[in-house]
């Protein structure tokens, strides 16, 4: 890290870090990008979430907060469904979603919903 500093500040961005690795996620050995839908390949990716969530809750004492940007319109309504019942309820989470529809029921019962139109962001 010490190495890539100064490159780093000259780029304007970070260049090592566990946040700059790739994770593949496999199935019986396989890729699932090679055969998974995406919508199966983001409830793999996002179950791993969950159990990182899970984790530093049982480290720290309370959840993390959730930042979801957009995952919703790559699951089906099961899918959203599931990970709406995987956030805890004493959890912070920030979802952003294309339509207010696409919101399932347990999320948008218990959440404050803040329309955004076009041409309204930033002001």
């Amino acid at each position: 890290m010490r190495e890539k500093r100064e490159r780093e500040r000259w780029q304007g961005t970070t260049l090592v870090g566990p946040h700059r690795d790739d994770l593949l996620v496999t199935a019986d050995g396989r890729a699932l990008p090679s055969f998974a839908s995406r919508g199966e390949h983001r409830s793999a990716v996002l179950s791993l979430k969950m159990a990182e969530a899970a984790w530093l809750t049982g480290r720290v004492g309370e959840p993390p907060v959730f930042l979801l940007d957009d995952v919703l319109s790559e699951l089906d309504p099961g899918r959203r469904d599931a990970l709406a019942r995987a956030i805890p309820e004493d959890a912070q989470a920030l979802i952003t979603a294309a339509t207010h529809a696409a919101l399932p029921d347990v999320l948008r019962d218990r959440a404050t919903v803040v329309p955004v139109r076009r041409g309204e962001v930033g002001t």
